[in-house]
């Protein structure tokens, strides 16, 4: 099995990051700026948060593909997003003053979903 840790920014990949034997690292897409954490769903989505920018990504792709992935806006404007986590098929966003839940994730994330706010 080839295991790849995937980065979406260059730095990284360019300092000569030690990985362990078996692994290699590549850079997936430099067009997320300040990416800061990542959760992929079963279906191989990924969904990458960027802090300072306030920022919510998709990233399709896939990974027998060498072309470059697509990067998708699913939500903007949020405050300080700290953390992502997918939950079934419900994506959670962990931000400065609450968590926001985006539900169906892959079936909406097109559309600029408006989340559910589950504790402010």
């Amino acid at each position: 099995m080839k295991r790849i840790i995937y980065l979406l920014f260059s730095v990284l990949a360019a300092s000569g990051v030690a990985v362990p034997d078996g692994f290699s690292i590549e850079v997936l897409t430099e067009r997320v700026p300040g990416a800061r954490q990542m959760a992929q769903s079963e279906s191989g989505m990924l969904y990458v948060g960027s802090m300072r920018q306030g920022n919510l990504y998709a990233v399709v792709w896939n990974e027998d593909s060498l072309t470059e992935p697509e990067v998708v806006l699913v939500g903007s404007e949020l405050d300080l997003p700290t953390g992502i986590a997918l939950i079934g098929n419900d994506l959670y966003v962990a931000a400065l003053n609450r968590i926001l839940k985006y539900p169906d994730i892959d079936g909406t994330f097109r559309d600029l979903p408006e989340p559910v706010v589950v504790t402010d």
